[in-house]
């Protein structure tokens, strides 16, 4: 009687055992992952996106598109240059017409009339 009064507290010393070695496996493996991971570097959002806003009388669009986007689709190397005044300035035509090509609002079936769906670029002059 002894005996079966001891295995089982040997049995659970060796299963705490066990669970100890685990713990401390999983534990070095986190400190390992902590210690040996590469920082996060941060970029921009790319994404473009059309925020509409429908009112009782009237329909808000803002659409707001990547220098990264813009810059694919007209062809400029390295997208950056999109952020330069100038560069920017020169290619209003093209932006505007980019844009104007793609972006069309109409109800029931007829384009709405009022402001140009391109009315202002933020950085043009």
């Amino acid at each position: 009687m002894t005996i079966s009064a001891k295995l089982p507290f040997t049995v659970m010393i060796r299963a705490t055992g066990f669970r100890l070695r685990i713990a401390r496996a999983v534990l070095l493996m986190f400190l390992g992952a902590l210690f040996f991971a590469a920082p996060a570097l941060a970029h921009p959002v790319p994404f473009s996106y059309l925020d509409v806003h429908v009112d009782r009388n009237m329909i808000n669009v803002t659409l707001v598109a990547h220098v990264f986007d813009v810059a694919h689709e007209l062809r400029v190397e390295p997208p950056e240059l999109l952020l330069d005044p100038s560069v920017l300035g020169a290619l209003n035509g093209a932006v505007t017409a980019l844009f104007q090509s793609r972006l069309h609002i109409a109800s029931g079936g007829r384009a709405l009339e009022g402001a140009s769906p391109v009315s202002h670029l933020v950085g043009s002059s």
